[in-house]
């Protein structure tokens, strides 16, 4: 996987601190409970997670909420002193991935919306379901405050 783009990382209103690591550079978070990111980043947050932010307009609540949500327990954001690359670094696991923690559960969270595509605006040809089952789970998805 490649390293987030610093213009995506928008989220991590990070600070450097000293570390004990020669070669990395442990960052702090610090988290902005009234950040709001622009809409243009999350259009390019939209498609990193895999979501198109024209055909996926309705969903964009999803890119927005994976913007705004903070570090889990235990992970920080580290810089790579030879390369400048940010990598997360779990200090309670002691696994390290390049993508936010939380990328995934809002893939996941994108793909699994639109799977009910024909549920959401109650247009589903199949004579099970109704638009109020749409409804609900639209409530169930829009309800989901992220993996923390």
């Amino acid at each position: 996987p490649l390293p987030r783009n610093s213009n995506l990382d928008s989220r991590s209103r990070v600070r450097c601190r000293s570390s004990a690591m020669d070669d990395q550079v442990e960052l702090e978070e610090e988290y902005d409970e009234n950040y709001e990111p622009t809409p243009q980043d999350m259009r390019e947050y939209a498609v990193l997670i895999g979501m198109d932010p024209e055909a996926d307009k309705e969903l964009m609540w999803i890119a927005r909420e994976g913007l705004k949500a903070p570090l889990p327990k235990g992970w920080k954001p580290c810089r790579d002193v030879g390369s400048n690359d940010v990598y997360y670094f779990n200090f309670e696991t002691g696994q390290s991935i390049w993508d936010h923690p939380c990328d995934e559960y809002y893939r996941k969270a994108g793909t699994a919306t639109r799977a009910f595509a024909p549920l959401r605006d109650g247009h589903c040809h199949c004579h099970r379901h109704r638009s109020s089952s749409s409804r609900m789970l639209v409530n169930i998805a829009r309800n989901q405050r992220g993996p923390y």
